[in-house]
């Protein structure tokens, strides 16, 4: 048999990711870290015998209805439709502007389906998708304390007592960019080119923020300040 050169490009990215160094010991210092999340994407796909775009149909958009949402986009849709899509600018490695694909290059490499990178959604979607997490989160609450949701929500705390939840990104300060006005049981998600979604779970009710700062060419910290004067905004819009 043969492989194919994508094949071989995630091969080559794989071996890469198992020989980079530790930053730190383990237990020592919470970092996001994009290789961590690609290696995740690896384990699943080679635990499942399933790719992650497969794994993300089947266990996550298609039980949600989630009709917007997934990996490559321009190969799911039709061309009628494809304006629904939104460029993200232009890409001086790969000398086009960008429809349909990830602005992160590694996920790129990868073939536009990575573990930390890749999924296109609407803000629909995200909503529906933020008012099952509130709702099943509720449920747990009252029935079941070991459930997915409440799992998720778990705070860790590396030894210089920095603090996050186990599946997702917590306010921190008063400088944090989910804005002020939320609960200390807020939770989300920033994706790099200007995507957010929070959910404060201790009041039921969240923030979905859909933009693109890297098409437009800003300062990611001046955008940064837009970023948290529109979600203190949102939460003083949705009341207590």
């Amino acid at each position: 048999f043969t492989v194919s050169p994508a094949e071989k490009r995630r091969e080559t990215i794989l071996e890469r990711l198992l020989t980079l160094p530790l930053e730190s010991p383990p237990g020592e210092e919470i970092r996001y870290s994009d290789a961590g999340y690609i290696l995740l994407g690896f384990l699943l796909e080679r635990g499942t015998g399933k790719s992650l775009k497969e794994l993300l149909r089947k266990k996550i958009t298609e039980p949600l209805r989630l009709m917007d949402t997934g990996f490559t986009p321009l190969d799911e849709v039709p061309h009628c439709d494809s304006a629904r899509i939104v460029g993200t600018g232009f890409c001086h490695v790969r000398r086009r502007e960008k429809v349909g694909e990830p602005d992160d290059l590694n996920c790129y490499a990868l073939g536009g389906v990575a573990g930390h990178a890749g999924i296109f959604s609407t803000a629909s979607d995200l909503t529906a998708l933020g008012t099952y997490l509130l709702r099943k989160w509720r449920e747990e609450v009252e029935e079941n304390r070991e459930g997915l949701v409440t799992y998720l929500l778990q705070e860790v705390k590396d030894r210089r007592g920095r603090k996050r939840f186990l599946g997702f990104d917590r306010p921190e300060g008063e400088n944090s960019l989910a804005g002020r006005g939320c609960s200390p049981l807020t939770a989300g998600h920033l994706g790099w080119t200007g995507t957010s979604i929070w959910i404060d779970f201790g009041r039921g009710r969240g923030v979905v923020f859909l933009t693109d700062h890297v098409a437009c060419g800003g300062d990611r910290e001046e955008f940064n300040q837009v970023r948290r004067r529109v979600h203190t905004a949102a939460w003083e819009v949705a009341g207590g």
